[in-house]
């Protein structure tokens, strides 16, 4: 089930924010859904533009990246500094999609849905944990979860 990525085969999306689109093997409609992933990214100015540039296009080789024309150095929607992005304008370098170098499995999903990592953070930059004893917390969740999709067979 391969992920749609950027050119270096990574993403350029928050965790949280990023899309894997497959055809089942068993879809009837594969062209209509083929197309209609073409056409999705043929929207991505639109698409970017009218969600406030939340979601970057993750296909930069296609031409999509043109829906941020300008826009990293010079954000439309009045960040302050107007610049304040344009250190994303490198990110397909230094990110990647979940489940890299492999597609995203039902464990990841979980552990993302369930908010641990970010509580994990949160819990030791709000001082109600130490970094080791959030970083613990979270690894013992992130195993159960592990564990009860291994023996499911879907990990």
């Amino acid at each position: 089930m391969p992920a749609l990525t950027g050119p270096s085969g990574k993403g350029i999306a928050s965790q949280h924010v990023v899309r894997s689109y497959i055809v089942p093997k068993w879809a009837k409609n594969v062209d209509k859904v083929k197309q209609f992933l073409l056409d999705l990214v043929g929207a991505a100015h639109s698409a970017v533009y009218n969600l406030g540039a939340v979601r970057f296009p993750l296909l930069p080789h296609t031409g999509a990246a043109s829906a941020l024309p300008g826009w990293l150095q010079s954000d439309p929607f009045k960040s302050n500094p107007s610049n304040k992005l344009a250190l994303l304008a490198d990110s397909a370098k230094w990110t990647t999609n979940v489940g890299y170098p492999g597609a995203a499995n039902a464990a990841e999903g979980e552990i993302f849905n369930t908010n641990i990592l970010p509580t994990m953070m949160a819990s030791a930059a709000q001082g109600k944990a130490t970094p080791k004893q959030a970083v613990a917390s979270a690894a013992s969740q992130c195993e159960a979860i592990y564990s009860k999709w291994r023996a499911k067979g879907l990990v």
